[in-house]
């Protein structure tokens, strides 16, 4: 009996799917177990069932291919599919085993699946990498939004909306208007992927948005307090306060 490989396809196009479904009729080894057409379909089945291999379109409304690749619990093999060729060296960045350029044929789609089937039978767990999941996608660019998990449910926050980050040991409290969320990321991941004219370092322990900052008064000889917009104050440390009037000489 010949072994089966499940896939999960990931498109927002209808058409598109169709078009994969009729493809993969035509081979027996391919069992098809889910079909999403958004990002967020595709985490809530896969972080329930597990598939073999999953064929992501990468420009989808609400998140895109590679910000679902970041917040799933275990990553399969991915095939990349999308009408964008400037994605092609991001897919590769994100180890995926193919990249299929729309509109392809069946032929191109099998040869990107018996790699997986390949990789899948060496055991090479090369598209499995932890750092990768916990990673906010930036494209080469800087943080624009950050996916979370907020009450069981995946929010995005545009980074607008955030007031500031703050330091909790091995994670970051993001918090916003509405609610505190929680990464397991560092200020120091925030510092350097942040736009600079939006953020600022005030402390070791405080990532502030400059648009919600009102004043900044000295609270000590070497410490300050900065008020928020949202009549939160927060502590800013000489050095931050340096960065601040340096920043608005």
């Amino acid at each position: 009996m010949s072994t089966k490989y499940s896939i999960v396809i990931v498109d927002d196009e209808p058409l598109a799917r169709e078009l994969v479904k009729n493809y993969l009729s035509h081979r027996n080894d391919i069992n098809i177990i889910a079909e999403c057409s958004n990002g967020f379909e595709c985490i809530s089945f896969l972080n329930k069932h597990r598939t073999d291999i999953l064929l992501l379109d990468i420009q989808m409304p609400k998140i895109n291919g590679f910000e679902l690749l970041e917040i799933l619990n275990e990553r399969p093999h991915v095939i990349f599919s999308t009408a964008y060729d400037e994605y092609a060296i991001k897919a590769f960045e994100e180890n995926a085993i193919h990249y299929l350029l729309k509109p392809y044929s069946k032929e191109k789609l099998f040869a990107a699946i018996d790699r997986c089937i390949e990789q899948i039978n060496l055991k090479n767990t090369s598209t499995f990498l932890p750092d990768k999941l916990n990673k906010t996608y930036t494209n080469n660019k800087k943080i624009e939004k950050i996916i979370v998990r907020h009450n069981s449910k995946t929010q995005i926050i545009n980074i607008d909306d955030i007031i500031y980050f703050e330091s909790a040991e091995n994670y970051v409290k993001i918090r916003t208007h509405h609610a505190t969320f929680i990464q397991e990321k560092t200020m120091k991941y925030f510092e350097e992927n942040l736009p600079e004219e939006k953020f600022i370092r005030l402390h070791r322990s405080y990532i502030v948005n400059i648009n919600y900052i009102v004043s900044i008064e000295a609270y000590t000889k070497d410490s300050y307090i900065a008020t928020l917009k949202n009549n939160e104050k927060i502590k800013v440390s000489q050095e931050g306060y340096k960065k601040f009037r340096n920043k608005f000489k």
